[in-house]
Parts: structure tokens; C-alpha cells; sequence
């Protein structure tokens, strides 16, 4: 059988593959107007496969468990990448790091829905690469904190699906205060912090960028990303010991139509806390 090789870019790499049609692996997002709830959607083309050399584009080798039929990526994001942009719903920062952050002040979530409603998908993975800003608190009490998936649980990232009165979670992306300050309520859970609420179970991940025991305000950890298992002290490492960092994987007890959405959230001033987004990716099967 006869196959022609085209350059594919898999996660960072070029490699030549078999097979009969190449399409955008990296497609720019490309904005629809707004979804029922009024918020902005966003598209990408790029098909996925194991199996299948009639596509171009192969699972990428590092997503656990690849193995079986096609994916679709229905979200993705490179701040790294200066051809692209925020999702409207946040904005931009060039502090050091070019990311995304929040736009509303004080406690709030500032939200990107993901056009996935037209695939019928049963497992949903992703990887998230962000960086701590100031005094984020993971999961801990603070005034304007709420423990409901509606509100801003978490300094991080909340993902979830379904309608914005409907929500239902997938995985949460916590950011803790210190990683060396014994006893704060405010580190990650694994390093002596506040539990994550009932309905996150164990689906999430959570690290701090702070290296220090102290509590650091006006800036922005870019020396350590969250949520990739390195660079963690001693009293965080029951962070980093998740097999599949930064990766997530999370398989629904029935198949979906729903559109998938990536808030950003903090529960005080962003004088206080912010947290600066610079990467993801979404899969859906």
C-alpha cells in the first residue's frame, strides 16, 4: 500500500507519518459569536487517531491510555505563541510571561466555553500550563470564597461542562500560597491546606510556584509552572507524585453533546491573587 509522508508537528516535535490527507494540527483558534449563555465559543479542526493512517494528525504519544479510536482537540491555547490571543473573556498580560488572566475584580470566575456540543463524547482529557501570581489560595476560606461549582471555589482553574445554571465538574487546577510554610491553611491540600469541596472528589491537581515559606505579594512565580510535577519541596511532594501530570483524563458515566468550559477564578482582590494561564489543550472521544 502506497502512503505519501507528511510533516506533522506533535507537542513540540516534526515527524513524518503515512497517510492520505494532512490537515492544521496547531489551527489558530477561530471565534463563533456566542454560545446560549452569551459567551464567546471557540473551534478547532484538528482530528486525532491511533489507528486510523488516513489522517494525518496522530494522537499525541503523550496523553496516558492514547490507545483505541479518533479524538478531537476542541480547545486549544499557545500565549507562547505570538500569533495568537486570549479567549475574549480574559485578557492579556506581557508581565514577564505573555498570558491570560482575569479581566473582573474581586471574587469572580471569568469564563471561555469551548464549542464541544457537536460531538457526541463519553471521555474528556486535557493539560493546563499556568503560573501563581501573588498570594493565590488553593482551596482555603477566605472571604468571598463559596465551596458551589457556580462560584469561585479555587484560585485556578475550574473546568466543567454543561450550561452555565448546569454545571458539572471535570477537573479543577488549584494554585497554592507557599510551598515551604508549615501549618497554612492556604497551601495545597497535600502540604497541610484546606480539602477541595465534596463534589471535586479527588479530581484535581494542585501546586504552588511559591518557593519560599513566606506569603509574596506583586509577583508573578514563572520560574515553576504549576501542575508538572517538578519543582516541588518537601512538604509539597504528595502534590507531584500524580502519575499523569499534566495531564488529566476523565471518563463520564454516559455519552455527552455538551459545550466544555475553562474559568479562571479567585476569590479576592487581584491586587491580592491572580493567576496567569499560558497553555492548554482539550480532547474529546
Amino acid at each position: 500500500m502506497n502512503f505519501k509522508l507528511c510533516i506533522v508537528a506533535i507537542v513540540g516535535l516534526n515527524v513524518l507519518l503515512p497517510c492520505t490527507r494532512c490537515s492544521s494540527l496547531h489551527a489558530k483558534p477561530s471565534w463563533a459569536e456566542t454560545d446560549i449563555d452569551g459567551e464567546a465559543l471557540e473551534t478547532s479542526d484538528s482530528i486525532y487517531a491511533t489507528e486510523d493512517q488516513t489522517t494525518c494528525n496522530p494522537f499525541p504519544p503523550d496523553i496516558p491510555s492514547a490507545g483505541g479510536n479518533q479524538w478531537k482537540r476542541v480547545g486549544y491555547l499557545d500565549m507562547t505563541d505570538p500569533t495568537q490571543s486570549c479567549y475574549p473573556a480574559w485578557k492579556e498580560s506581557v508581565a514577564e510571561r505573555r498570558t491570560c488572566n482575569k479581566r473582573t475584580e474581586g471574587p469572580s470566575c471569568d469564563s471561555a466555553v469551548i464549542r464541544a456540543s457537536n460531538y457526541n463524547y463519553k471521555t474528556v482529557c486535557g493539560r493546563f500550563r499556568g503560573y501563581q501570581v501573588s498570594s493565590t489560595d488553593a482551596f482555603c476560606f477566605r472571604p468571598g470564597r463559596v465551596t458551589h461549582i457556580n462560584g469561585p471555589y479555587v484560585d485556578g482553574l475550574s473546568i466543567t461542562y454543561g450550561s452555565a445554571n448546569n454545571r458539572k465538574h471535570l477537573f479543577t487546577y488549584a494554585s497554592g500560597v507557599t510551598e515551604k510554610q508549615v501549618g497554612q491553611e492556604c497551601n495545597c491540600p497535600c502540604s497541610g491546606g484546606t480539602s477541595p469541596p465534596a463534589f471535586i472528589g479527588s479530581d484535581y491537581y494542585c501546586e504552588s510556584g511559591n518557593p519560599t515559606a513566606n506569603v509574596i505579594f506583586n509577583k508573578l512565580f514563572y520560574d515553576d509552572p504549576l501542575w508538572d510535577g517538578r519543582q516541588c519541596s518537601v512538604n509539597e511532594a504528595g502534590c507531584c507524585n500524580k502519575p499523569n501530570m499534566p495531564w488529566f483524563c476523565k471518563t463520564l458515566p454516559t455519552a455527552i453533546s455538551e459545550n466544555i468550559e475553562v474559568r479562571i477564578c479567585t476569590d479576592q482582590s487581584l491586587l491580592d491573587e491572580d493567576f496567569a494561564l499560558e497553555y492548554f489543550e482539550l480532547f474529546v472521544k
